[in-house]
């Protein structure tokens, strides 16, 4: 099947993980194609990480970004290394009779799709105690303040 998307980043997204600061991390697709391409983000770990738009449709040659946003932390973990975050990307390229219906709820649209015609894409969360947070700054600290990331890493799907 022909390759539909760039990701990017395409390996992983790295977290400096800071307590009390809600983590902002963005995952660019390319639809490589001239036809729609749906898709859909999962995670393995849905109360830790909020995923918007986490289903969608992306038109012929369009760019969508994704947020991933990482829950405040109330203190820093131990061994974040040891949690095994992943997130994976599917998606499946629409059929010509299903071109015209992308403005609507992408969801039923993605599940029409056959999931032997689905490709996937995995990611690794990585972890790192930034310095602010490893100096004690924010711990305990659940204020609304984020920081966005982007990374330029990419793959296609």
């Amino acid at each position: 099947m022909q390759r539909l998307l760039d990701v990017s980043p395409s390996h992983e997204i790295k977290f400096e993980l800071v307590a009390g600061t809600t983590l902002e991390r963005i995952l660019r697709l390319r639809n490589k194609t001239d036809l729609p391409v749906a898709f859909k983000v999962k995670t393995t770990a849905p109360k830790r990480y909020c995923v918007r738009p986490n289903c969608s449709v992306i038109k012929g040659g369009d760019s969508i970004e994704v947020k991933i946003v990482m829950q405040p932390l109330k203190e820093l973990p131990d061994a974040p290394n040891e949690w095994k975050d992943k997130f994976l990307i599917q998606a499946g390229q629409l059929g010509e009779d299903q071109a015209g219906d992308v403005s609507g709820d992408p969801k039923p649209l993605f599940d029409t799709l056959p999931k032997n015609k689905l490709l996937d894409q995995k990611l690794m969360c990585t972890f790192d105690i930034s310095s602010e947070g490893a100096a004690g700054i924010h711990r305990g600290d659940v204020g609304g303040s984020h920081k966005v990331e982007r990374d330029h890493d990419h793959k296609t799907l």
